[in-house]
C-alpha cells in the first residue's frame, strides 16, 4: 500500500502557498428526492487537508457548512461527491472524486450517521486512518467553527 502524499495534494498545496486567495473549491452532490437524481454544485470554503500520520496518501479535503443547508441531507443520503478546485494564479484545474461526512455537533441526531460512516469505511480510507490514529474529530470541527467565524467577522 503506498503511503507517499499524493500528486494532486502537493501540487494544490504548492499553488496555495503562492495563491492563497484560491481557497474556494466548487462541491457537487446529488440530490436523491427527485425521479431522476440531480446533482447541485455549490462553492465551500477549503478549510484544511488531514492527513492520519500512518496513511498520507490518503488525504481528506475540510470544508464547513451549516447543517440546516440541503447539501447535509444530499451528502448523507449519498456521499459520492466531486469537488473542482480552480488555481487562479497557475491557470490549474483539480477534479476529485470520492466520498464525503457531514460530522455534526455529537448531540445531533445525525451524529450516528458520521458513527455509521467511521464504522463502515473502507479500512485503507483516510477516514479510518484517522480514526485508528484517536483523532479528535469533535475538536477539529470546533476549530473549523472558530475560523469560519474569525474570517467571516473579518
Amino acid at each position: 500500500m503506498a503511503t507517499s502524499i499524493p500528486r494532486w495534494k502537493t501540487a494544490i498545496t504548492d499553488a496555495l502557498l503562492r495563491h492563497k486567495e484560491s481557497v474556494v473549491i466548487q462541491l457537487a452532490s446529488v440530490d436523491p428526492k427527485h425521479d431522476i437524481p440531480t446533482p447541485h454544485v455549490r462553492s465551500h470554503i477549503f478549510r484544511a487537508f488531514l492527513c492520519a500520520s500512518s496513511m498520507p496518501s490518503l488525504p481528506l479535503i475540510v470544508t464547513t457548512t451549516d447543517i440546516r443547508t440541503p447539501k447535509v441531507t444530499q451528502i448523507t443520503s449519498n456521499s459520492h461527491v466531486e469537488l473542482v478546485w480552480w488555481i487562479e494564479g497557475t491557470q490549474e484545474q483539480y477534479r476529485i472524486s470520492g466520498f464525503a461526512s457531514v460530522i455534526p455537533h455529537p448531540a445531533h441526531p445525525l451524529y450516528r450517521h458520521f458513527l455509521y460512516n467511521i464504522d463502515n469505511a473502507p479500512k485503507a480510507s483516510g477516514l479510518t486512518s484517522l480514526t485508528r490514529e484517536d483523532f479528535e474529530w469533535e475538536e477539529k470541527r470546533q476549530r473549523n467553527i472558530q475560523s469560519a467565524k474569525r474570517a467571516y467577522e473579518s
